[in-house]
C-alpha cells in the first residue's frame, strides 16, 4: 500500500543508501501515459483511496499502485500535452517501509512511503520517522 502524509519531510533522501531510476510521462486530457521502452502506455489510476488520523496527522492511505496498461498505447502524442521527466529515489526506513522520493522535471518534489505491514503499525513508524 501507498502512504502519503500531510506533513512535509526535512531530511534529505540523497543522505541514505537510494535507488535512482528515471521514467518519463505524457500528461494529457486524453490520460497519462508512462514511457514503456520505446512506445508509451496509458495508466489506469487507482480510485480506492482512504483518509486516516492518526496523532493529529493526515494520511492518504492508496491500497493498490497505478497500473501500466500495456494494452493501450498511444501511436501519436495528443496535440495538448505535458511531459515529465521523473527521478525516483527509494531507500528504506526500516525493514517494511520504503520512503520514496518523486522528483518532477527537476523541481516538483512528493514523497510519499510503500509498505505492507498492517496500517496502524505504519503510521506510528512514520510517525516515529518524521519527528
Amino acid at each position: 500500500m501507498i502512504i502519503y502524509c500531510n506533513e512535509s519531510l526535512d531530511k534529505s533522501i540523497e543522505d541514505e543508501d537510494v535507488e535512482i531510476h528515471n521514467e518519463i510521462y505524457i500528461y494529457s486530457d486524453s490520460g497519462i501515459f508512462k514511457k514503456y521502452k520505446h512506445h508509451y502506455y496509458e495508466i489506469n489510476i487507482n480510485q480506492n483511496i482512504q483518509m486516516y488520523n492518526y496523532n493529529n496527522v493526515d494520511f492518504i492511505v492508496q491500497e493498490k499502485e497505478d497500473v501500466m496498461d500495456k494494452s493501450k498505447i498511444i501511436t501519436t502524442i495528443p496535440y495538448k500535452h505535458y511531459i515529465v521527466k521523473r527521478k525516483i529515489l527509494k531507500t528504506y526506513i526500516n525493514d517494511n517501509i520504503f520512503w520514496i522520493r518523486e522528483i518532477d522535471n527537476d523541481i516538483f518534489k512528493r514523497d510519499y512511503f510503500i509498505t505492507s505491514i498492517p496500517i496502524y503499525d505504519a503510521f506510528e513508524e512514520i510517525s516515529l520517522f518524521h519527528k
